[in-house]
């Protein structure tokens, strides 16, 4: 899922992404990217061991 926020008025660029990604470890894990687009981006990976227990989990 992506969500985009553009607002040139007040020079606003920015977005959020969450996905499901499969890892090598474990059965996959909650890749979480956001920041300004075209600048720094902050990455959070969370592993999980099935997608359903990730479903069941609140991230904050």
């Amino acid at each position: 899922m992506l969500l985009d926020r553009d607002d040139p008025a007040q020079n606003q660029h920015r977005f959020y992404e969450i996905r499901w990604q499969a890892t090598l470890l474990d059965a996959g894990a909650v890749v979480r990217t956001w920041g300004r687009k075209g600048g720094l981006q902050r990455l959070q990976v969370t592993p999980f061991d099935t997608l359903e227990a990730a479903g069941r989990t609140e991230l904050v």
